[in-house]
């Protein structure tokens, strides 16, 4: 007889569990393999998680004074996304195009390969975007995320 308020686990509850943990700790150590990066003359050297996510929620549009604009690296869209916009890749795809579609937003610059990111960030003033820490950065500048 099971006591009141404790469940019992089968084999298959107990393995479902244990992807599930799995699966939780994968995401956030990919979130952590993330590093923001910004044309030089951003005029910062750290941000804050909420001010990341106004910028690439549209919201803002400068930091101290210098025009910022967000870039999309779709190889890390997900989990970018996820950890700091709390969207889904395919929600935040939505959200930009009502911004566009209400006039209150454009489509943010977006590509495909984290180098392409990189080099668009490095020749665009005010570009902030992010790629996998593993991505050689020449020519832009790491934002610490606080």
């Amino acid at each position: 007889m099971m006591q009141r308020g404790k469940q019992r686990r089968g084999p298959l509850g107990h393995a479902c569990a244990v992807l599930f943990a799995a699966l939780s700790m994968a995401g956030a150590v990919r979130a952590e393999g993330l590093k923001v990066i910004a044309h030089p003359d951003v005029p910062v050297s750290e941000i804050s998680a909420a001010e990341l996510k106004s910028i690439f929620l549209l919201m803002k549009t400068s930091i101290k004074g210098s025009r910022v604009e967000p870039v999309i690296d779709g190889s890390s869209l997900r989990t970018f996304s996820f950890e700091y916009l709390g969207k889904t890749d395919q929600g935040l795809e939505i959200y930009y195009r009502s911004r566009v579609f209400a006039g209150t937003g454009s489509m943010p610059a977006r590509f495909v390969s984290p180098a392409d990111v990189v080099a668009h960030v490095a020749r665009t003033r005010g570009a902030i975007s992010y790629v996998s820490e593993d991505t050689p950065a020449s020519g832009v500048k790491t934002l610490r995320v606080r």
